[in-house]
C-alpha cells in the first residue's frame, strides 16, 4: 500500500511536462500574471483616492460647520437696541432657532 501512487499523478505530471514545453501556454501565463498584478496596483491606486476623497469631504464638511457656527455666534452677540423692529424680530427668531438646536444636540449626547 505505501508503494501505490494517488490515481492520476501519473497523468497530471505528464500535462505539467506538456504545458512547460508550449510557448503559448507561457504566453498566456505571462500575460495573466502581468494582468493580475496590475489589477492589484489598480485597486491600491483607487482605493488611495477614495480615501483620500473621504478626507476631503471630510475637511469640507468641517470647514461648513465651522462657519455655521460663526454665524450663529454673530448672530447670538448682535445688539439689537439700535434695529428697526422687524429686524429685532428677525434676530428673535434667530436666536430661539440656535438655541433650540443647540439645546436638542446637548440633549441627545
Amino acid at each position: 500500500m505505501g508503494g501505490e501512487r494517488p490515481k492520476g499523478r501519473k497523468a497530471a505530471k505528464r500535462r505539467l511536462k506538456e504545458n512547460a514545453n508550449n510557448p503559448i501556454a507561457d504566453l498566456v501565463t505571462t500575460q495573466m500574471n502581468s494582468l493580475t498584478s496590475t489589477n492589484v496596483e489598480m485597486s491600491q491606486v483607487f482605493k488611495e483616492f477614495l480615501n483620500k476623497s473621504n478626507e476631503d469631504k471630510y475637511h469640507k464638511r468641517m470647514i461648513r460647520e465651522q462657519k455655521l457656527r460663526i454665524q450663529e455666534d454673530r448672530i447670538m452677540m448682535m445688539d439689537n437696541s439700535t434695529m428697526a423692529q422687524e429686524q429685532v424680530a428677525y434676530i428673535e427668531c434667530k436666536t430661539a432657532e440656535i438655541l433650540q438646536r443647540k439645546l436638542g444636540d446637548s440633549s441627545s449626547t
